[in-house]
């Protein structure tokens, strides 16, 4: 199956913020408990992200099309995700976790409709299960790898280390997205 330049490219960038996102994957609930935070506080702040991301897709939902750029959507995405995985390593209250997860649901009402956008813009219909297929494909194996690894270089440097070699992917993810040519998405 012959894939565009253009997934390609998506494929590409987007595999290093899902990576990046993976690192920390489970590790966030040993995260929440060394901030003296326990299960219910791991359940609150999940929560929060996902009311606070449906709320956010709700309003994007009615005023995304007035966006024509979808890029700049997906990058603001990367951008949000990359400052709150930086906010992780100044977070010492619950509080301060939870408030955290709403720049983590802004950022992926941005994220993940944008990239689904052109990444349907750009599908065969004729392989459209394929294309998918394979996007789900690459996007679990980079996971994987991301879980692992994650878990290795919280054992050698700690969670704040993580968060910073985190942060500094999605940035090469908002970077590329923004320095790149409009027509190559």
């Amino acid at each position: 199956m012959k894939v565009s330049n253009s997934l390609r490219v998506l494929f590409a960038v987007n595999s290093i913020f899902v990576f990046a996102s993976q690192l920390l994957g489970p590790l966030f609930a040993v995260y929440v408990l060394r901030i003296d935070g326990g299960i219910m506080l791991i359940s609150l702040a999940t929560t929060t992200f996902l009311l606070s991301s449906t709320l956010f897709l709700t309003l994007i939902s009615k005023w995304g099309a007035v966006i024509k750029q979808k890029e700049f959507m997906l990058a603001a995405g990367y951008l949000l995700r990359a400052l709150g995985w930086l906010g992780y390593i100044f977070v010492s209250t619950p509080i301060s976790l939870v408030l955290l997860q709403l720049i983590f649901g802004l950022g992926d009402a941005l994220g993940t409709p944008s990239f689904s956008a052109i990444f349907a813009e750009h599908v065969n219909k004729e392989n459209d299960v394929s294309m998918f297929a394979d996007w789900s494909v690459i996007s679990n194996v980079i996971m994987a790898l991301g879980t692992i690894l994650g878990g290795l270089l919280v054992t050698i440097w700690g969670f704040n280390v993580l968060f910073v070699i985190m942060a500094v992917m999605a940035m090469a993810s908002f970077t590329i997205i923004l320095m790149m040519p409009r027509r190559v998405l």
